[in-house]
């Protein structure tokens, strides 16, 4: 049980994630989720709401490839456990929306 737990998930709306968050709001822990796109974090978190109302899901805006995004992520208040899940492509660099 992971009661008032709270853990942060960065890469929580693709593949690993995504099962790491439906697993954890299960264990009733609440999650900070670190991402790139609003519209996917949203309908994650309805869907994770489905599966557990009570547990308090947050959203930071994260682009990895971005310093100053990442930077401001960091102060994130109080966390018991981190997960880091974006993906590493060794593609040509490009800015994404």
């Amino acid at each position: 049980d992971l009661t008032g737990k709270v853990v942060a998930i960065s890469g929580a709306t693709g593949g690993l994630g995504i099962v790491l968050c439906e697993y954890l709001v299960k264990l009733n822990a609440n999650l900070i989720l670190l991402n790139r796109s609003e519209q996917k974090t949203n309908e994650l978190t309805n869907e994770l709401k489905s599966i557990n109302n009570n547990c308090n899901i947050e959203f930071i805006k994260v682009d990895m490839q971005d310093f100053e995004s990442v930077k401001n992520a960091v102060y994130i208040s109080s966390i018991e456990g981190l997960s880091d899940d974006n993906g590493v492509w060794n593609v040509d660099k490009a800015k994404t929306n």
